[in-house]
């Protein structure tokens, strides 16, 4: 199982943010997740172990991330995403 959260810099939790978890070979998209009001995201169907691909999706577009490779181990699978939001 996978879990995790999604925060700004400030550490603030950011509710409503798409994770895309992706095959990282082929990109095929193999599930979709979505923060709730906390900013936690978590999958109640088990991924077979092995890397993934996380793209953290802002659709309101006031937030930007980078992807992350994880490797599920059958450990405690804990993502965190931290936005990279543009200086004005």
């Amino acid at each position: 199982f996978i879990s995790g959260s999604v925060t700004n810099r400030k550490y603030i939790p950011l509710p409503g943010i798409l994770l895309y978890v992706k095959d990282p070979i082929t990109q095929k998209t193999l599930r979709i997740l979505k923060t709730n009001p906390h900013g936690v995201f978590a999958s109640f169907h088990p991924l077979p172990l092995g890397e993934y691909t996380f793209e953290a999706v802002d659709s309101a577009k006031n937030y930007m991330f980078d992807s992350q490779n994880v490797n599920l181990t059958g450990e405690s699978n804990a993502v965190s995403f931290i936005s990279r939001e543009l200086l004005s």
